[in-house]
């Protein structure tokens, strides 16, 4: 290889990594100091928004249901400031468990600047008609209620400034059928529309923004995807969670008031750093 191709592909590989250098550098944490609380990180999502605010700096308060969870998001998050992750097993199921969580951030950090409602699972149970009662209740009892209450107790408690924000991470199933068998997966994501509905009336004036992420891709923990590569998984084409997290980033530091951010597969194929 000559002198002149040598120095070429030096150059490229320059261009492409300086960046990243930059946005990974120590002068580029767009969110230091700021306090965000993310609940669910034990999900593939929820995890995904976790490294990525620790990447821009943020203080990361995680509730989590258990000590397997804090353990499995350690490691999803290795690589990343650990000293600015606060994993804290909690009890988001009921008022009491709720109204101590948020005493417990406050009391820690003195404040939260910004709150990401990341919860729910997968369901594919079968069609509407054919489900009891009983599976439609403990749906609606599931994901929405994790939302409403986490929604209930931390957005009073948000610091009140342009800055800060609450965002509500949705997937798309409430607006579109996935499945005739994901019946009720649809429904409970309906469901979470009401509920966000409500918090951006109620907050119409406030200071901070209120605002939804509707996700239309499966994802999948970074691990399992690998580097610069997308792969199927039972025929859908499933991407990072890690991308995810790049934009939630984003959208706590530009988003509007009330602005719904709709996440296609088109947007997490775009030009991204992996890491």
């Amino acid at each position: 290889m000559s002198w002149a191709q040598r120095t070429s592909i030096v150059d490229q590989f320059s261009a492409a990594v300086s960046p990243r250098q930059r946005e990974e550098g120590p002068q580029h944490k767009p969110l230091l100091d700021k306090v965000v609380v993310v609940g669910d990180c034990s999900t593939t999502v929820g995890s995904g928004i976790a490294y990525e605010l620790l990447r821009q700096g943020a203080t990361v308060v995680a509730p989590l249901r258990c000590a397997e969870h804090v353990e499995q998001l350690q490691r999803d998050c290795e690589g990343v400031p650990a000293a600015s992750l606060h994993p804290l097993i909690a009890d988001l199921s009921s008022e009491a468990g709720c109204t101590a969580f948020v005493n417990q951030v406050l009391e820690r950090h003195g404040q939260i600047n910004h709150g990401v409602s990341c919860f729910g699972s997968f369901w594919q149970g079968g069609q509407l008609t054919d489900q009891p009662l009983e599976e439609f209740s403990a749906m609606l009892h599931g994901p929405p209620t994790a939302h409403f209450l986490f929604a209930k107790h931390v957005l009073p408690a948000l610091k009140q400034s342009p800055a800060s924000s609450f965002l509500f991470v949705s997937e798309g199933a409430g607006k579109r059928m996935v499945h005739p068998d994901s019946s009720l997966f649809s429904v409970a994501a309906s469901a979470l529309y009401g509920i966000i509905l409500a918090a951006q009336e109620q907050y119409a004036d406030s200071l901070f923004r209120v605002n939804e992420m509707r996700l239309y891709a499966m994802l999948k923990r970074h691990g399992d995807i690998g580097n610069h590569q997308f792969r199927d998984h039972f025929g859908t084409k499933a991407y990072s969670h890690r991308k995810v997290g790049r934009l939630v980033s984003e959208a706590l530091l530009t988003s509007k008031h009330a602005e719904r951010i709709v996440v296609t597969p088109a947007m997490l194929d775009g030009a991204t750093v992996t890491v």
